[in-house]
């Protein structure tokens, strides 16, 4: 780093000091997004630990997963929801690296989880990308990648219709709107393979289930998914 960019982010310290994402409070560096506090009282699943979790029981009966686990618990003004929200909107793409590398730690050492053969990170319609710049879920499946050592492959799976936003939306209606939303580009590169899908956030799992769906019609197709985090039930 040079001395003009230590003067700079000298300068942006003391006009905007860093604050915690978790609770707003300032900190003295700039060393971590995080105070102690919040650190410590970040909101981990431990769900990479079992086989079946509530991740993997929020889809049965509705796709076959290999395996699944959320990183954290979301709830209404918790953690989770602060790191999620700037990732998606504030453009704090950081947060998805630091907390793709979180969970591909513990993907790294779950004994459930197969072998993998590609990451596809959940993909936005062009509109949504444009608008936003990147896409959230394949910052973290490129840390995934990492962490694994296995290939993304983020042009496999396109969103072909733009549904707009899903937040306020229940269940069955983002069933609905997602119906045909996904398709696989070309159904050789996933034919026999296990994909590993990846979402930010997982509330009614709508999403995912849409993505699986386009993908398992494809012959001997093996899902296992992960998010960063998991809405409460």
């Amino acid at each position: 780093m040079t001395w003009i960019h230590i003067i700079r982010e000298s300068i942006l310290h003391l006009l905007y000091p860093p604050v915690c994402i978790g609770c707003s409070k300032h900190l003295s560096a700039q060393l971590h997004p995080f105070c102690v506090h919040c650190l410590y009282n970040l909101p981990f699943t431990g769900q990479e630990n079992y086989l079946e979790n509530e991740f993997t029981d929020h889809f049965a009966g509705r796709i076959p997963l290999t395996f699944g686990m959320a990183l954290m618990y979301y709830e209404k003004n918790g953690i989770a929801q602060h790191i999620i929200q700037r990732l998606k909107y504030q453009g704090r793409r950081d947060l998805g690296v630091l907390t793709g590398d979180w969970l591909g730690e513990r993907l790294r050492a779950c004994s459930h989880l197969d072998k993998v053969d590609m990451i596809i990170p959940v993909p936005l319609h062009w509109r949504r990308y444009l608008i936003r710049g990147y896409n959230q879920s394949e910052i973290i499946a490129q840390r995934l990648s990492r962490a694994l050592q296995v290939p993304v492959q983020a042009r496999c799976l396109v969103r072909n219709r733009w549904t707009g936003t899903q937040t306020k939306r229940k269940r069955l209606d983002r069933l609905q709107a997602l119906q045909t939303a996904f398709a696989v580009r070309n159904g050789k590169e996933v034919t026999g393979k296990h994909i590993l899908l990846v979402d930010d956030v997982m509330t009614t799992g709508a999403t995912l289930e849409a993505c699986a769906q386009a993908l398992l019609q494809w012959p001997d197709v093996r899902i296992s998914a992960v998010t960063i985090a998991q809405g409460m039930t």
